[in-house]
């Protein structure tokens, strides 16, 4: 079995607007080379990931020199995946974490990737398919539409193909192929998170849960939207109340249904206009959220309430407020 160790991302830009949902330390994006579909009559003999080491994006491989070697490819991996909260991945979801959570059992390994911790860019791009209008949603589509050029041509077949001719003849052609074509897969995924700047938030929050911890349970954010002067927030809260409940008086709006489990809230905001930007605000006077006016905070604190820039919303600051509110609510 061959570890490698292939590249830095010096380059890489982490996209803001996943900051909150996933932070950039605590992730792992990987995708995996199998001998075949079946997950009970084949093997995983690659698998790339990219983790954050503090200061830059590593993009790492290990490589099964033979299909033997799998269980040592899987202990290797589990240990990558400690201490990582969140995947990142294309089709994970369907393939990549089921088939590899198959092969952990299938040599007893006590490992298990959770898919509810997944962000899985196709299934991201699929819910926004009205705007991106795919032929198809190939990780190559969603590459082609970002201006990502690649230099390996190969496919997921013929990359099968070329292994099972690697181990009854290694050599370091073939390998140099097989692995080109994870490692374009790989590096090109990271490259790809920027395409999270061109979908809808509601699924952004679908795909990436945001928890909010209430009385030794957790809700989750669903959908956030500004309409007029009010942001509004949707919230799955099981057994926040027994029974309906409306608060339409208070200048933070609340409404539970006990049958579909919804909360709404809805905050008040302000709009700024500079330079023909339009910008809005929470309105930290009526909320009281300041010992001080909101004109008397300094600069850097002004941003931490801003909801919206050109209609761009502000999620890490939607998530802290929402957070802030819970705290009055227990």
């Amino acid at each position: 079995m061959k570890t490698i160790q292939s590249k830095v991302l010096k380059d890489f830009i982490y996209p803001d607007i996943l900051h909150p949902f996933i932070p950039k330390d605590e992730f792992i994006l990987f995708d995996i080379e199998t001998t075949g579909l079946s997950h009970t009559q084949s093997e995983v003999i690659l698998i790339g990931y990219i983790l954050f080491d503090g200061e830059d994006y590593v993009l790492h491989q290990i490589f099964c020199e033979n299909r033997t070697e799998e269980k040592q490819l899987l202990e290797t991996f589990s240990k990558a995946l400690e201490d990582k909260s969140y995947y990142i991945s294309f089709n994970g979801r369907a393939f990549d974490i089921p088939y590899t959570n198959s092969r952990y059992k299938h040599h007893g390994i006590q490992t298990e990737m959770n898919k509810s911790c997944n962000l899985d860019i196709m299934r991201l791009v699929k819910q926004n398919k009205d705007y991106f209008q795919f032929e198809d949603f190939k990780l190559k589509t969603v590459e082609k539409f970002l201006n990502i050029e690649r230099e390996d041509t190969i496919s997921g077949k013929e990359s099968v193909e070329l292994y099972n001719q690697y181990e009854s003849t290694p050599t370091p052609e073939l390998e140099h192929k097989i692995l080109l074509h994870n490692y374009e897969d790989i590096l090109y995924l990271m490259r790809c998170l920027e395409i999270v700047n061109h979908v809808k938030p509601s699924t952004l929050y679908k795909e990436c849960p945001l928890s909010i911890p209430y009385k030794n349970q957790s809700f989750i954010i669903e959908d956030a939207f500004i309409k007029g002067d009010k942001l509004h927030v949707r919230i799955f809260a099981p057994l926040y109340s027994d029974k309906d409940y409306h608060d339409f008086i208070s200048h933070v709006t609340k409404s539970y249904n006990v049958n579909t489990k919804y909360l709404d809230l809805t905050f008040p905001l302000f709009t700024l206009h500079v330079d023909q930007i339009k910008y809005q605000f929470v309105d930290t006077d009526l909320l009281e959220l300041e010992d001080i006016l909101f004109n008397d905070l300094t600069y850097q604190s002004k941003l931490n309430y801003l909801i919206s820039e050109s209609r761009k919303l502000m999620h890490q600051n939607i998530y802290r407020l929402v957070l802030q509110q819970f705290e009055v609510f227990q």
